[in-house]
C-alpha cells in the first residue's frame, strides 16, 4: 500500500475527513484533496506534519 493510500485509510478508520485534515494542516481543502490523489506534491514538512495529525511515525507512514 503506497502512502497516500495508508493516509486516505488512517482517515476513514478514524472517521475523519479530508476537510478535517486541511483544517489541521492549515491548507484549503483543494489542495488536500490533490495532494491525496497524487495530483499535487507535498513537501517534506506537510509529510512530517500528517503524520504526526494522524499519530503515525512518518518512517512508517512514507517507508522511509
Amino acid at each position: 500500500m503506497d502512502h497516500l493510500e495508508k493516509i486516505k485509510q488512517k482517515l476513514s478508520d478514524e472517521e475523519r475527513s479530508q476537510r478535517w485534515l486541511a483544517r489541521k494542516l492549515n491548507k484549503s481543502h483543494s489542495l488536500v484533496h490533490m495532494m491525496l490523489k497524487g495530483e499535487r506534491n507535498m513537501d517534506s514538512q506537510t509529510r512530517i506534519d500528517i503524520a504526526n495529525i494522524l499519530g503515525e511515525e512518518p518512517e512508517s507512514l512514507y517507508n522511509v
